[in-house]
C-alpha cells in the first residue's frame, strides 16, 4: 500500500506544484520553460507508474460491498469520462458547456470505479483521485473568470466524441494487461 501511497503523492505534488505560482515563476527563469515541462511530465508519469504498481501489489482489504450492478455503470459511464478527457485538450464546443472537462472527466471515472470496486486500495486510488478533482475545480474556479471558447464547428465536437470512444476501447482492450483487472473477457 505504501508504494500506492508514494505514487500519490509524486503524481499529485507534480500537479499541484504549478499552483506555487511564484516558486514555478522561479523555477522557470532558472532552467527554462522547455526543462520545466520535461521535468513536470517525467514527474507525472514516473507518479502514474509507481501508481499502477503500487495499486497492482495493494493486498486486497474489503471495505464496502460494490454495488450489485456497479461494473454495469462502469461500463456505461467510462465512455463519457474519455469524452470529457479528450475534450480537455481538443477543440470542439464542450468547453462551451463544461468548464473543466478534464477535472469533470476524473470524476466521472473515480466515481464509477468506486461503484465498482469495494477494496481499501480503490477506495484511496479512486477516492484520492475524486478528491482532488473536485478540490481542483473549487480552486481553478475561484482562481480564474469564466470565459466561453469561440462556437466550433460540429464535425469537431464528432470529431471529440469519437476519439473519446476509441480512446475508451483501447483502455478497455489493455486494462488487464497494464492494470491487472480484466474488465472484459
Amino acid at each position: 500500500m505504501s508504494l500506492l501511497l508514494f505514487g500519490m503523492a509524486l503524481f499529485f505534488a507534480a500537479h499541484l506544484f504549478p499552483r506555487l505560482r511564484t516558486v514555478r515563476a522561479a523555477m522557470i527563469d532558472r532552467v527554462g520553460a522547455g526543462p520545466y515541462k520535461i521535468g513536470y511530465t517525467a514527474v507525472s508519469l514516473v507518479g502514474l507508474v509507481v501508481i499502477i504498481l503500487g495499486y497492482r501489489q495493494a493486498p486486497f482489504t474489503p471495505v464496502y460491498e460494490p454495488a450489485s450492478n456497479g461494473r454495469a455503470i462502469a461500463h456505461a459511464l467510462m465512455p463519457f469520462a474519455f469524452i470529457l478527457l479528450a475534450g480537455a485538450n481538443m477543440k470542439s464546443n464542450l468547453k462551451r458547456y463544461v468548464r473543466h472537462p478534464m477535472l469533470w472527466g476524473v470524476l466521472l471515472w473515480a466515481a464509477t470505479h468506486l461503484s465498482a470496486n469495494g477494496d481499501l486500495a480503490s477506495v484511496i486510488l479512486f477516492g484520492g483521485f475524486g478528491l482532488y478533482a473536485a478540490v481542483s475545480m473549487i480552486l481553478t474556479s475561484a482562481a480564474t473568470p469564466t470565459v466561453a471558447p469561440p462556437q466550433q464547428p460540429q464535425r469537431k465536437d464528432l470529431i471529440l466524441v469519437g476519439a473519446g470512444v476509441v480512446a475508451y476501447a483501447a483502455v478497455i482492450w489493455a486494462h488487464g494487461a497494464v492494470f491487472g483487472v480484466y474488465v472484459v473477457g
